[in-house]
């Protein structure tokens, strides 16, 4: 359940001999904004995510997911530091600690551009080097690149995405518009799917223009039945400068 609530919830990339193009501010808004988190139709937390501005075209974001109690057996914390150019998203480092039923996942990711590797560290003090392929983004990263791409009025959405304990490719599959209402309004949405990669799960994916494409919904289901839901709960932004 927790990998639902992990922005995507839960980035082509330069290299560093080649310069980033220059970053949009008008796209890239420092912000913070919560969810609700449901399962099988019950509210079982919430989580709570944030951009923040670090220099020129650099960025923090986290998201940090709890249960209402204690004794629900999910938690998430997540770090991802990145670059922005007008077009792509540059991952530098991942960091993660999630924990889902009796599945505990704790390390961090750094992506080396110059030697093209990445190096995971693990919890348990085992470390891990791996080539580093083109256009890769860590499954933070993932969320950003796909709102700049929405932005660009793309219609492929296919990445290659790096976690703890292996490297996933992703298609997300463009549905069409919906309207959907959360707590702090109604949007007029983009609806993408992805259909997991033992095909039992569908994830659905709403993301509001008007708020640049910041996802509104999310929704995982099995076997046709819906089993985890989390909704836009509040938003704030402020400039980044």
């Amino acid at each position: 359940m927790v990998r639902l609530f992990i922005l995507l919830l839960s980035l082509a990339v330069a290299t560093p001999t080649r310069s980033l193009e220059k970053s949009d501010s008008r796209h890239w808004e420092e912000y913070q904004a919560s969810y609700t988190l449901s399962w099988r139709g019950l509210p079982v937390g919430t989580s709570h995510h944030s951009v923040h501005k670090i220099g020129n075209s650099q960025f923090i974001a986290k998201v940090i997911a709890k249960p209402f109690l204690a004794f629900l057996p999910f938690k998430s914390s997540e770090e991802s530091h990145f670059r922005v150019s007008s077009l792509q998203i540059q991952s530098d480092y991942y960091e993660y600690d999630t924990q889902e039923k009796s599945k505990h996942l704790q390390g961090k990711i750094y992506f080396d551009w110059g030697k093209k590797t990445i190096h995971h560290v693990f919890a348990n003090h085992l470390n891990q080097s791996q080539s580093l392929p083109e256009n890769a983004l860590d499954k933070m990263t993932l969320y950003f690149q796909l709102r700049q791409d929405l932005r660009q009025q793309k219609n492929v959405f296919h990445y290659t995405v790096i976690e703890p304990k292996r490297t996933k490719t992703v298609h997300l599959v463009l549905k069409g518009l919906e309207t959907i209402q959360t707590p702090i309004g109604t949007f007029e949405t983009v609806k993408l799917e992805y259909l997991s990669d033992d095909h039992q799960k569908f994830t659905r994916i709403w993301l509001a223009k008007e708020l640049d494409y910041i996802i509104v919904k999310l929704q995982q289901s099995k076997k046709g039945k819906v089993t985890a839901e989390s909704t836009l709960k509040t938003l704030q932004h402020w400039n980044a400068s």
